[in-house]
């Protein structure tokens, strides 16, 4: 199988799950949380695998580039590794049932004592990033969800709680950017959603 194949199944899989994303958000509301728990798992492991790709990440990277947010200067690299953490933490430490009980902490970190803890190094540091989540309503771009996450600095806390950082529901819409660019990328006919970052 060529790599634009493996591609393109990564891709089908991601905009399969933003459609049950965007349904579930909209028409469900605060229903159906463990579903969406389970959407953002998946989402963010199929992300990181396909942005493990260089091309691909640098087609997205080119595309972000050109639609940051006004007046936010965050680097687009940082941002990307919003999607990166969040597979990280999950995929490591599968021991959460509800996005209300996931957390960071110093014993979580030293348990996945990796060369390159990704997860650390994330939360590191104080970070802010917006983005702004446009919906197409009537022919027309709506803006409909501005998104800020803000990271504190993991040393300043005993625990961390992704809740705190963002709801369940701003972590799927911000996977609305990644489908946004796919759909740039040409990968995607029918364009439901355009984001900035």
């Amino acid at each position: 199988m060529e790599d634009n194949e493996i591609e393109i199944l990564f891709v089908k899989r991601i905009m399969k799950l933003m459609e049950e994303a965007y349904q579930t958000i909209l028409f469900y509301n605060g229903d159906n949380e463990y579903r969406k728990f389970q959407i953002v798992k998946e989402l963010s492991s199929l992300t990181a695998e396909l942005m493990k790709k260089k091309d691909v990440y640098e087609r997205m990277k080119s595309i972000a580039e050109s639609s940051k947010v006004e007046e936010n200067n965050s680097n687009i690299d940082d941002k990307f590794k919003t999607f990166t953490m969040l597979r990280n933490v999950i995929n490591h430490f599968p021991i959460f049932e509800k996005w209300e009980d996931v957390y960071i902490s110093k014993d979580l970190l030293e348990w996945n004592n990796t060369k390159q803890n990704q997860i650390k190094t994330f939360f590191n540091t104080e970070k802010e990033y917006k983005y702004k989540i446009y919906l197409n309503e009537n022919n027309a771009w709506v803006p409909k969800h501005f998104i800020t996450i803000k990271t504190p600095k993991l040393g300043k806390y005993n625990k961390i709680y992704l809740k705190d950082i963002m709801s369940l529901d701003e972590a799927l819409w911000t996977f609305g950017v990644i489908d946004y660019y796919l759909q740039c990328l040409g990968l995607k006919i029918d364009v439901r959603i355009m984001a900035s970052v």
